[in-house]
């Protein structure tokens, strides 16, 4: 989801960002030891894309099996050991979005214009109704959905690439 977000960011925000490679990037190492689990944070933003650039280790690195990004962070697993060159957006901002469907209807609330949101979570269910991410409630570039009932407060990363 995050690199489809990021394809969206980049043909909604017109010529304030024509290519991922011309936002910031940086070279990232990241290994996963005695075939366990790791997390590289990148300081600076939201991760946009990344791309193996060099492998260090015999376990062959796949993206989405192996290795792949989430958030600011490079993940590897299983032996994986690389080096990464990564794309982000520095200008990160939290947000708090109340959005309520009422009587059970679909409620669409926008974040303010010019700003993209990459990421959200509940911070606070306001309703007997489950608030299930992707049923009851989701994201869109340009704001969060809430279906079913689902009333709660979201705590929304954003963007702006201007």
């Amino acid at each position: 989801m995050k690199k489809e977000i990021a394809l969206v960011l980049m043909s909604l925000s017109g010529a304030a960002v024509a290519d991922v490679r011309d936002l910031p990037s940086t070279v990232l190492s990241c290994s996963s030891v005695n075939g366990r689990y790791q997390s590289c944070t990148v300081s600076g933003g939201f991760i946009v894309d990344a791309r193996l650039i060099r492998q260090a280790s015999s376990t062959r690195c796949i993206e989405g099996e192996t290795w792949g990004i989430e958030d600011a962070a490079v993940w590897v697993d299983k032996g994986c050991r690389a080096d990464f060159r990564v794309w982000y957006a520095s200008n990160v901002e939290r947000q708090r979005v109340s959005c309520e469907s009422v009587n059970g209807r679909y409620q669409f609330c926008s974040v303010p214009r010019g700003n993209f949101v990459i990421d959200a979570r509940v911070l606070s269910q306001r309703s007997n109704t489950d608030c299930i991410e992707n049923e009851t409630w989701g994201y869109e570039v340009d704001g969060i959905w809430v279906d079913q009932g689902c009333r709660a407060v979201f705590g929304v990363d954003t963007v702006r690439l201007d």
